[in-house]
């Protein structure tokens, strides 16, 4: 955003450049007011390179001074539909709505990197809890919760349109298949994430 004290002597130089023309005509007196619109274009989109220029510029040196946590979230605040969380319809059904304020006030309390109230000091699993642990760490669930999220909600919508959904459903035993990727899921008891036939 910009900021009127520090921007506002630059857009001064810029208008006065852009209407410079026009100011000359007036200034001679000139009864029909010519324009070169073509000219008064390329003024205009040369102002426009020169303003992106030094936002491009600007965000760089604020992003090379930032804290790497700062950095971080700034690179997520950058990408595209970053703030869809907000243009989303609240809908209660798929998990976007907030059952209470507390919820709402964390949501933008994480978005701008901050540490919401009330956070334990240790996690259980020993090592010191923070917004950026809560995340990463493999017994509070948060891994899993994001993965299921998104597989529920293809489950739902995939169930109105195909037959035969199913989620998690299990695979068929191995009778002695080999496979070639290391990748590939060979344990017992393995299940695909959704199963729509149709699709």
């Amino acid at each position: 955003m910009d900021n009127p004290v520090t921007g506002s002597a630059q857009k001064h130089a810029d208008s006065k450049v852009v209407t410079a023309e026009l100011t000359e005509l007036l200034i001679t007196c000139e009864p029909a007011l010519l324009l070169d619109e073509e000219k008064r274009k390329q003024v205009k989109a040369m102002i426009k390179k020169q303003r992106r220029d030094f936002i491009a510029a600007e965000s760089t040196r604020i992003y090379d001074h930032a804290p790497p946590e700062l950095q971080r979230a700034l690179l997520f605040a950058k990408e595209k539909m970053a703030s869809s969380v907000f243009t989303t319809r609240p809908l209660k059904k798929y998990g976007f709505c907030f059952p209470n304020k507390r919820d709402f006030r964390d949501l933008i309390t994480m978005r701008y990197h901050r540490e919401p109230e009330g956070l334990p000091r240790m996690c259980p699993c020993g090592k010191i809890y923070s917004l950026d642990h809560s995340q990463i760490c493999k017994l509070g669930g948060f891994i899993h919760m994001r993965h299921d999220g998104p597989k529920e909600l293809f489950g739902e919508l995939c169930a109105e349109v195909c037959y035969d959904v199913k989620v998690e459903p299990d695979l068929l035993p191995l009778t002695g298949e080999k496979f070639d990727h290391k990748t590939a899921k060979v344990a017992p008891d393995v299940r695909s994430d959704v199963r729509a036939r149709g699709f």
